[in-house]
């Protein structure tokens, strides 16, 4: 069995871990600049495989950047149900339900991409390309068309239903 091991880079002081707006050579078309690159430092040279900054095993280490140390975007959604019911007859109701699924439409973001191995070197722009961006979005994993089971959610739905009781 092959796993892969998570190196975690080492924080570069004085920097802001999350990113305002897009980095030239680093935001691709289409994602979102979550993280920022430079706040970062690889332990791993990517063109090289080798140690970074220097080829020894104390910088080979692990960084000091530690595990769910990040946030992600925050995940909104808003379900809304409202129900009226009519009387026909004596014995008769007519009963009207709406649903509102994301009623509001709100973009749930996905988590933002790392790159290899976790970081790339400040300043060398080749390995931070897209580098804490984030090209998706996410939904919850039940839904009006079964988000767990292929269908999609992560869009505002409506749902009517008229059913007569008697």
């Amino acid at each position: 069995m092959n796993a892969s091991v998570a190196l975690f880079p080492h924080v570069v002081a004085g920097q802001n871990p999350y990113a305002q707006g897009n980095i030239t050579g680093v935001t691709q078309p289409g994602t979102i600049q979550w993280l920022n690159p430079n706040a970062f430092q690889s332990i791993i040279d990517p063109s090289t495989n080798s140690c970074f900054p220097a080829a020894n095993a104390q910088d080979c280490q692990d960084g000091e950047f530690g595990r769910n140390s990040l946030r992600a975007p925050d995940f909104r959604w808003t379900d809304l149900s409202v129900s009226k019911r009519f009387r026909v007859t004596e014995n008769v109701n007519f009963r009207f339900d709406t649903q509102f699924f994301n009623l509001f439409n709100h973009p749930n973001f996905g988590f933002p991409s790392f790159g290899f191995p976790t970081a790339g070197i400040p300043g060398n722009v080749s390995t931070l390309v897209n580098f804490g961006t984030i090209n998706g979005t996410v939904s919850p994993t039940t839904g009006l068309l079964g988000a767990g089971l292929g269908g999609d959610s992560s869009v505002r739905m409506i749902a009517l239903r008229g059913t007569i009781q008697f």
